[in-house]
């Protein structure tokens, strides 16, 4: 994994000390130097709040050498295609679940409607 060295690279990138990114996190400054010094891991919620604060997908936070890379990890010019292929596909797939559960959702609760909308 290269969380580590990925938040610092982040950090120095943006200018930030541990200060400002822990303000931004709303964590304390000695939170974000565990996580630089590999001694402390944030939780989920943590990590997302990280990769959205930074604009990287989660998957490039914690898989990838950001160090290495050029540009933004997704939508950016210079992207793989493989990468966002595979970011898209993932979207498309928690979209098409979710949009599943809705119907659901409506056939139960109004199914009248749910008919007149085409969902059976």
């Amino acid at each position: 994994m290269y969380f580590t060295q990925n938040i610092k690279h982040l950090s120095d990138k943006s200018r930030w000390k541990n200060v400002d990114l822990a303000e931004r996190l709303n964590i304390t400054p000695t939170q974000v130097g565990a996580y630089m010094k590999g001694k402390s891991f944030p939780k989920l919620e943590g990590v997302i709040e990280i990769a959205r604060l930074f604009d990287v997908n989660i998957d490039d936070l914690l898989l990838k050498d950001l160090s290495k890379e050029n540009g933004r990890p997704f939508g950016a010019e210079g992207e793989d295609q493989a990468s966002a292929d595979a970011t898209l596909d993932r979207m498309n797939t928690l979209l098409e679940q979710r949009v599943a559960q809705l119907e659901e959702e409506m056939k139960k609760s109004d199914p009248e409607r749910a008919r007149e909308l085409g969902i059976e």
